[in-house]
């Protein structure tokens, strides 16, 4: 007969499977964060932007029409920079509006 086999190694508990999970869950949440912070400073410290305001518009049938609607912003005069930063609800777009220079 061969030597025996070593003994299986015992199964990690499941509570000590969830708590790896929810630290590398963590762990990603923080890097995430420190990226997010990272981008909004590097933002936020351009001195060429203007002031920057937050609209909340809709509703929109589509995207080209979101799109129409970005690029009516543009078009106005005091405005540099238009982004959409995020959705509220299925047809709602909430946008930032970077304007140019100072504002009176």
């Amino acid at each position: 007969p061969g030597p025996a086999a070593p003994p299986a190694a015992p199964a990690p508990a499941p509570n000590a499977t969830l708590q790896a999970m929810c630290a590398r869950l963590l762990a990603s949440m923080r890097e995430l964060m420190a990226g997010y912070e990272l981008a909004v400073t590097h933002v936020s410290a351009r001195p060429e932007a203007g002031p920057a305001l937050t609209v909340a518009a809709g509703p929109f049938d589509s995207m080209t029409v979101l799109q129409r609607f970005e690029d009516a912003l543009r078009a106005l005069p005091e405005v540099a920079e238009v982004a959409v930063r995020g959705y509220e609800g299925s047809d709602r777009a909430v946008l930032e509006v970077h304007l140019q220079g100072r504002v009176a």
